[in-house]
């Protein structure tokens, strides 16, 4: 499922981004945003 927030100009959000997702297996990891590569596994990030 997609994500979606609405942040003010100059706010900052936090977000969960596995928290409405679920896979058959029961693992999730997030490998990339918007094309870019992660080295580590996050599982929430911070948007300013």
């Amino acid at each position: 499922m997609n994500d979606e927030v609405t942040v003010a100009e100059d706010g900052s959000i936090t977000l969960n981004l596995t928290g409405n997702d679920s896979a058959p297996d029961g693992g999730l990891e997030i490998t990339h945003i918007n094309g870019v590569a992660l080295k580590s596994r996050p599982t929430s990030t911070a948007w300013r």
